[in-house]
C-alpha cells in the first residue's frame, strides 16, 4: 500500500515495547510523530500482543491514541 502511494513504510514492532516495560503511551505518540515527519505510513507489527488480556492498559492507550490522531 505504501509503495502504491509513493510513501515510505515505518514498521514498529509492538512486541518490543511490551517486553521493554517502557511508557507505551509515550512510544505511540513518538511513533505517530515520526511517521508524520517522514510522511510515512505506520505499520504496527505484533498487535496480537497488545490485545492480549495481560496488556489491557496498553491496548486502551493505543485505541485512545488512534482516536485522537488526525493522520496529518
Amino acid at each position: 500500500m505504501a509503495a502504491e502511494v509513493g510513501a515510505p513504510l515505518l514498521v514498529a514492532d509492538l512486541t518490543c515495547t511490551v517486553a521493554a516495560s517502557i511508557d507505551f503511551e509515550q512510544v505511540i505518540r513518538l511513533l505517530f510523530r515520526e511517521a508524520w515527519f517522514q510522511g510515512a505510513i505506520l505499520y504496527l507489527k505484533g498487535m496480537e500482543v497488545i490485545f492480549s488480556e495481560k496488556q489491557a492498559v496498553s491496548s486502551r492507550q493505543l485505541l485512545d491514541a488512534l482516536s485522537r490522531d488526525l493522520g496529518i
